[in-house]
This record gives structure tokens, sequence and C-alpha cells, in this order.
């Protein structure tokens, strides 16, 4: 029996130095914890390519020039500076013109203008005056505007009659009564016959219509400018 206990705890002995925590080291006091077993990445440095990039500039637009407010013409042909556009209008009619001896020699003969005859149309192609001798321009509304030719310049269009700068004399009330200053720009045709005429239209007052167009600018005064 001896023999037998003897054997019993040589065998336990045995199987608890092989278990696995008695073959672990044992830790020591105030070491620090195992590494991780997993790489650590850097920290990502204040100039990493991964910042945001700027946003371009937008270009600015302060510095671009308005549109004047007045067509293109020659000098002598500008509004004062101090004008408002009062109407814009297409004219299409024609010019009419008489045959008469000329004013310095009876025995020579031209035609001479006598009236303009034409419509106005506003951008919509709404009528919105007639045209006819004075020069008069009357609206649908029954105002009026006198003109008088300050300046004139030619056209470019060596066909076409000149260009005009007028100072008016305004009836109203309506569109036109407040209107100081007409322009006629972009003329098409009107010019008198290149034939001339005689003694015998002369003296039957013949006439020749001649088809043309213009555009008509009619200015007013700025309120309280002078």
């Amino acid at each position: 029996m001896i023999r037998s206990r003897c054997c019993l705890f040589l065998l336990l002995a045995s199987a608890g130095c092989n278990s696995p925590q008695a073959n672990a080291p044992a830790a020591s006091p105030g070491s620090a914890p195992a590494a991780s077993a997993e790489p650590q990445l850097p920290a990502p440095s204040p100039s990493s390519s991964s910042a945001p990039a700027a946003s371009a500039p937008v270009p600015s637009t302060t510095n671009a020039l308005p549109d004047s407010k007045f067509p293109q013409t020659p000098p002598e042909l500008q509004v004062p500076t101090n004008s408002s556009l009062v109407l814009k209008a297409r004219g299409k009619g024609v010019q009419i013109y008489e045959c008469a001896s000329k004013p310095d020699d009876a025995r020579a003969f031209s035609w001479k203008l006598k009236a303009p005859e034409a419509d106005l149309f506003d951008d919509r192609g709404q009528k919105v005056a007639h045209h006819f001798a004075g020069p008069t321009w009357q609206a649908t509304d029954g105002s009026s505007a006198l003109g008088n030719v300050r300046a004139k310049a030619d056209a470019p269009d060596p066909q076409a009659v000149p260009w005009l700068l007028l100072t008016t004399v305004s009836k109203g009330p309506g569109l036109f009564a407040s209107v100081m200053h007409v322009q006629r720009l972009d003329t098409n045709g009107g010019k008198p016959p290149a034939t001339g005429c005689d003694a015998a239209q002369a003296k039957a007052k013949a006439e020749a219509r001649v088809p043309y167009e213009a555009t008509y600018y009619f200015y007013s005064l700025t309120p309280g400018s002078k």
C-alpha cells in the first residue's frame, strides 16, 4: 500500500508541472503591459496632403464698365449728359421731294425735300407716333414735338439720308410733352433721285417719294437738372 501511495503522489506532481499556467513566466511587479501585436500608424502631420485644397478665387466684376445709356454717335450729334430717354422707335415711310429751281440759279432744277411721311414703331412693333412736315412727330396720345435741326452728319451708308440732332418744342400732355431733343440715326435709303429734274417737272410741281427708314431717339432732361 505504501508503494501505491508513492506512485499516486508522483503522478499528481508530474501533471502539475506540465500545466500552461505553471509554465507561464510570472509578471514582475510594476512591469509595463505587453505591446499590442498590431502596428501603430503615425499621427498625421499638420502639413499632410490630406488637408482640403483652398478654393480658387472668384473673378471680380466690380471693375466692369456699364454700357453707355446713349447710342454711339459722332460728337456733334450727342445730346446733353443730363438727358433721359423717353422713347426709341423705328420710323418707316418715305422722304417726299419736290422739283424746284435752285436758289442760286433759277434756270437749274433739283429735288428739294418737301416733307417726311412715316410711322414710328416701338420694339414690340406697336405704332407709337406719326412723322410729317415740320418736321413734326405726333404720338398716338396726341402729344407732339416740332423739331429744328441743330447738327447733321453723313450716314455710314452713302445711299442713306444724314443722321440728325434736333431740338424741339413740345406740346402735351402725353408721351412727347417733355421731349427736348431728337436724334435720327441708323438711316437707310431716303436720298433724292440721282437723275435730277427739269423745268417741266418744276412747273408741274412733280414729287418723288423715296422709301426710307431711321431710328429715332426722343429725350427729355432728367428731373431736377438744368
